[in-house]
């Protein structure tokens, strides 16, 4: 990991936002190399462990979809200036 700025415990945060982003299909987010888990079917075959962490029912996780920006609420915000 090239960073110099990303101690132990930032790397383990970076992982697991990675591992995320290929559990949810985020593509986006895991086009660069830092991760070569591209996909859900990728990270169950190659980290299993991982996807156990992310599918258990003992911690409340993302599982359904990835923030994209876009919410059926949007119609309802009014911004002033």
């Amino acid at each position: 990991y090239d960073d110099w700025t990303c101690d132990d415990s930032c790397k383990v945060v970076e992982f697991f936002y990675l591992a995320t982003a290929a559990y949810l299909g985020s593509a986006i987010d895991v086009a660069h190399d830092e991760l070569r888990v591209k996909t859900r079917a990728d990270l169950k075959q190659k980290l299993p462990q991982v996807t156990a962490v992310i599918e258990t029912k003992d911690y409340v996780y993302p599982r359904q979809m990835w923030p994209d920006g876009s919410y059926p609420h949007e119609k309802n915000i009014r911004f002033s200036q």
